[in-house]
């Protein structure tokens, strides 16, 4: 029994670190805004609120023709409707 309490005290202090490091990495994150340019400040807060860089509301669409696959949409039509 005495070995499972040291098991679970190490826990707990680990747990204790661990919010010690993200807190300090979130102040370092804030600290990164004051200098950051738009566009960083944005990946800045999406990191911070744990919004995923790799969420894409466009992306091409293969299908299958004749053994091809074949986009349904070139880059150019992507990359517009991703700037509007």
């Amino acid at each position: 029994m005495c070995r499972s309490i040291r098991r679970y005290r190490q826990r707990l202090l680990n747990i204790d670190r661990i919010k010690v490091a993200e807190n300090e990495w979130w102040l370092a994150e804030c600290d990164k805004l004051k200098q950051a340019s738009e566009s960083e400040k944005w990946r800045i807060i999406n990191r911070l609120t744990n919004q995923s860089d790799n969420i894409s509301w466009n992306s091409a669409i293969k299908k299958l023709i004749d053994g091809k696959e074949i986009y349904l949409f070139n880059d150019n039509e992507l990359m517009t409707s991703a700037r509007n």
